[in-house]
């Protein structure tokens, strides 16, 4: 999907640009149930012109038409802010679904006044939407519950072989997607950007910026992609060794892995060989493995300690079409 930028000619409320083509149905859009908390501004999606441009079309989802007037547009409603790989807004949709979502803020300018929206991918957090606000743009993610680094803190969860096969795998084809598909590198590999949810799914988070800072794949760079994955198997089998020297696959500790599992000649096959060999290495399992992260997942938010802050009690549209 190609979404454009550059501020949209159209009505504002609450700050927020209103496409003018939907101004007959504001008033419907925005309603509310009355609270005693104070009214926050709600964001709107910019729907956005059609614009052709090259690129790899296989990856982007088509172009989504205007909804008929008669049809509600999302909006969202913010009720807490926590750490998703990054600062996130979440926010519930006005859907009678009350879809979770996570809102983040651009860091960075975009190269140019156009951009796509990458089709989903089950080893990449969902990029749904763009709106511009203030002349800042902000992202609308898929919310995830926990990072694998959030995981890694809490010290009776410990891994073993076949989990970190488990992870390493659905990190790869993220990877992969994002390689291949999108033709960029993703250039922040690490636990604390690897997010999970309730499934068991592994997603590498913040693609929008990978795309908005036009990362374009280059031979070097999608090496460091793949040593990157050794760096985080080191986070997983020794935190302290890795806390030290972020950037090695030394073990300290090597005898505390069985032999026989391939686990450390995958690790330091993470420096030798490609994303397409290591996705073929016997370590690796041939189908997915994610289920087993589930207990994982759950412990995790349960035990560990998240910083968050409650903006507004959720705000519900049951009943309403």
């Amino acid at each position: 999907m190609e979404r454009r930028i550059t501020q949209l000619r159209g009505d504002s409320i609450n700050g927020f640009l209103v496409n003018s083509v939907r101004k007959e149905n504001t008033e419907n859009a925005l309603s509310v149930k009355p609270s005693r908390f104070p009214k926050r501004p709600i964001p709107i999606p910019v729907i956005p012109s059609k614009r052709s441009s090259p690129g790899t079309d296989q990856a982007l989802r088509p172009i989504k038409s205007v909804n008929p007037p008669q049809e509600r547009r999302v909006t969202y409603h913010e009720f807490l802010k926590l750490d998703q790989a990054g600062p996130a807004v979440i926010c519930s949709d006005n859907t009678q679904d009350c879809a979770i979502v996570a809102i983040k803020l651009i860091k960075v300018k975009a190269q140019n006044n156009t951009f796509k929206l990458p089709r989903p991918c089950s080893n990449v957090v969902d990029l749904k939407e763009l709106f511009d606000k203030n002349d800042e743009t902000f992202m609308v993610y898929e919310q995830m519950d926990v990072s694998l680094r959030l995981i890694n803190s809490i010290p009776k969860l410990q891994w073993n072989e076949h989990e970190i096969a488990a992870i390493c795998r659905e990190v790869l084809g993220g990877l992969t997607f994002i390689h291949q598909e999108l033709s960029h590198y993703y250039g922040e590999l690490g636990c604390n950007t690897v997010l999970l949810n309730r499934d068991g799914q592994v997603k590498l988070a913040n693609i929008g910026d990978c795309l908005f800072e036009e990362r374009r794949l280059t031979e070097s760079m999608e090496k460091e992609d793949v040593r990157s994955v050794g760096y985080m198997m080191l986070e997983l089998m020794e935190a302290d060794t890795s806390l030290a020297r972020p950037r090695s696959i030394q073990l300290q500790r090597p005898q505390d892995w069985k032999d026989g599992t391939g686990i450390k000649e995958f690790l330091a096959a993470t420096h030798t060989m490609s994303r397409e060999q290591l996705y073929k290495h016997p370590f690796l399992p041939q189908i997915s493995l994610r289920n087993c992260l589930k207990p994982f997942v759950f412990a995790a938010l349960i035990a560990a300690k998240t910083s968050w802050d409650i903006i507004a009690p959720p705000v519900t549209s049951l009943g309403s079409k």
